[in-house]
């Protein structure tokens, strides 16, 4: 056995203690420990010489802070469905406490401290962790009747939809960094995205509310909007018979475009003409379109945008395409639904 685990706490100290002590001042604490740990300098088992601490305080269960945090809804959901990574917290109820000291401990005495650390054994008997991201009553209210009726009818719609709400670990508002791509506890991705600052915040297209609340076992965050489970990859959408997408799935095809948004995870926006704006375009431009695999390839490549956008105002696109459908969210992007085909400004000489 390593001198650095003999006693089966590394694990826990070095993968818990940096995320959820960061806020209490306790850096020396992890860099010295993670030195001491390698010599066995620090015996594991006594309080710290001085007492100077920072005391894990008695968690409040998970249905009693989505209560506080007028989740009910959720809530609801949760027992509903006897989800047990949202409710079950602390698996036998016992409360661990870890007394830390403090960096200013460090910086007035200068010496070695001893560190009383739970073991792996006793962390695991805590069960597994998770972050829930938790729609507001408000946020559900948002939903269709629809929408609504499908959650509670489409067999296997709301589990689906609320394991896209749960992350397996603990994460905290720090991090939550711009651009970062989190994987949700039923294999979906959940994106980060930061339009002006941190203040702003907004996963998927929900918006936070607020960071950080904890319970046994669990860390919430609560967003303005029920995440949709996604269908797919943005090329799976569009082959579906959901949206009525398959003209342009077709000349995805065509254009070689179905590895792009299939196979990498981009992510991507695609604004789709819906079946009603292919219909309307001349049949001298249909047939061009047949004609031309160049002038087709430039098309679909125009309508296909790096990146995930979320769109909250209604806009129009090159001053002449509205939205009829906004934020279906897929696996590797996002589609947005539009009235009217665009074309580059290089197919002018073409298109006339």
């Amino acid at each position: 056995m390593k001198d650095d685990d003999k006693f089966g706490c590394s694990h826990w100290l070095l993968q818990h203690f940096p995320r959820n002590c960061a806020p209490f001042g306790i850096s020396r604490l992890l860099a010295s420990t993670t030195a001491a740990m390698a010599s066995v300098r620090v015996a594991y088992l006594v309080v710290s010489l001085m007492g100077l601490s920072c005391t894990a305080q008695a968690m409040r269960t998970p249905a009693q802070a989505l209560t506080d945090l007028n989740a009910t809804r959720f809530l609801t959901i949760a027992q509903r469905l006897n989800d047990q990574r949202i409710l079950g917290g602390n698996t036998d109820g016992t409360l661990y406490t870890v007394l830390v000291p403090t960096d200013d401990a460090f910086n007035k005495l200068g010496m070695l401290y001893t560190v009383l650390v739970p073991t792996d054994d006793a962390f695991n008997k805590l069960g597994m962790l998770y972050t829930v991201l938790v729609p507001t009553d408000d946020a559900f209210n948002k939903l269709s009747q629809d929408e609504q009726n499908n959650l509670d009818t489409v067999p296997g719609l709301l589990e689906d939809t609320i394991g896209v709400h749960i992350i397996p670990g603990q994460l905290f508002s720090w991090d939550f960094e711009t651009g970062r791509v989190i994987v949700t506890d039923n294999g979906h991705f959940v994106r980060v995205y930061q339009p002006h600052s941190k203040e702003e915040t907004f996963l998927n297209d929900a918006k936070v509310v607020r960071w950080d609340e904890e319970a046994e076992g669990v860390v919430f965050i609560l967003i303005d909007t029920v995440l949709d489970a996604p269908e797919g990859t943005i090329y799976e959408v569009l082959k579906g018979p959901d949206f009525g997408l398959n003209v342009f799935a077709d000349m995805v095809d065509q254009a070689g475009q179905n590895n792009t948004l299939h196979r990498t995870a981009g992510p991507y926006t695609v604004f789709v003409p819906s079946q009603t704006a292919w219909d309307t375009l001349p049949v001298t431009i249909k047939d061009e379109l047949a004609r031309n695999i160049g002038l087709l390839r430039s098309v679909v490549q125009y309508h296909i945008h790096k990146g995930s956008i979320h769109v909250k105002n209604d806009i129009r696109l090159n001053s002449v395409a509205g939205l009829e459908e906004v934020d279906i969210d897929c696996d590797n992007g996002v589609i947005h639904i539009i009235d009217h085909v665009m074309f580059p400004s290089t197919a002018g000489n073409v298109i006339g």
